[in-house]
């Protein structure tokens, strides 16, 4: 059984790339500055990163507000889910499948090359037609409490980036 619910570390590990890619990129814009004696690497530098900063934060935001105040609880056989003090059991017979959407850079060894591509999510479709949606700022290996699931179809949908 695991459960998963929004937390700091899982929202912070959304944000590891950002942090990373600013810290690389300033030694460099202060290298070419040095060299060159230019502010063009320092402007470069920061419309790269506001257009990073946007995406990744647009992403974060709507990803949150999906999930904000739900826990899921998964077992072998069922995902629990409680929001607004409602509580949804959803069976693995009742689920039709659930689609990964991830991209194809966050795969094993894989580079991700803009901050918002560690964004995933999963959606959940059951066989009544009705469907809902897991983000990775609940856990951020997503695929992992959800792989616990016996009998449960998974497809992976890859792609640049998944807004919901």
């Amino acid at each position: 059984m695991k459960n998963i619910k929004i937390n700091l570390k899982s929202q912070l590990y959304n944000w590891y790339d950002f942090f990373l890619q600013t810290i690389l990129f300033i030694p460099l814009c202060l290298y070419l500055y040095n060299k060159y004696s230019s502010t063009s690497g320092f402007i470069v530098f920061y419309i790269f990163l506001l257009i990073q900063f946007s995406f990744t934060f647009y992403l974060h935001l709507v990803y949150y507000l999906k999930n904000k105040g739900e826990n899921f609880s998964i077992k072998e056989d069922k995902i629990e889910r409680v929001k607004n003090g409602q509580k949804e059991v959803f069976y693995s017979a009742d689920i039709k499948k659930i689609v990964i959407c991830k991209s194809a850079n966050m795969d094993k060894w894989g580079i991700p090359y803009t901050t918002f591509e560690s964004f995933r999510v999963a959606r959940v479709y059951l066989k009544d037609g009705r469907s809902f949606i897991m983000t990775n700022l609940l856990e951020y290996d997503l695929e992992k409490p959800l792989q616990i699931l016996k009998g449960v179809k998974f497809e992976r949908r890859k792609g640049f980036s998944f807004f919901i």
